[in-house]
């Protein structure tokens, strides 16, 4: 009997330390800043294969691109970065770091990336924003 009594005992620990392991492991995005962040890049503008090339920038820069595509409209006059996943910090960081563009907030559970870039007519500070600092110039 006292064997079934620690047997029920390790399992019961067993689990309580792997559901507390599960918890943390789903944490906000913002207490896993190392995980790469998931976008789609949606063009906005008329100018054609936009999306694909600032979605290539955004992948020099370490970010994953899980699609490209056209927004609903061509007629967006500034970019727009809709956080579906992100949390405020990291939306208003990762805003910052693409040139200062809007911020939106939104979340669509049935969408999987964490944000939303639509470029808009001001897409080339996005781009200017991404370059490589000796090619803007800096030293």
């Amino acid at each position: 009997m006292t064997r079934w009594r620690w047997l029920v005992l390790l399992l019961a620990v067993g689990a309580l330390v792997s559901v507390g392991v599960g918890w943390r492991r789903h944490a906000a995005p913002e207490s896993r800043p190392f995980d790469p962040l998931h976008l789609a890049v949606l063009n906005g503008t008329g100018r054609p294969g936009l999306a694909r090339r600032v979605g290539m920038a955004l992948s020099a820069a370490g970010l994953v691109v899980d699609r490209v595509g056209n927004a609903p409209h061509a007629h967006f006059r500034q970019t727009l970065l809709v956080a579906n996943r992100l949390g405020p910090e990291a939306a208003r960081a990762l805003a910052r770091r693409l040139g200062g563009v809007t911020l939106v907030p939104g979340a669509d559970p049935d969408l999987s990336e964490d944000a939303i870039l639509v470029l808009g007519a001001d897409a080339d500070r996005v781009t200017a924003a991404l370059a490589p600092a000796h090619r803007r110039g800096s030293r």
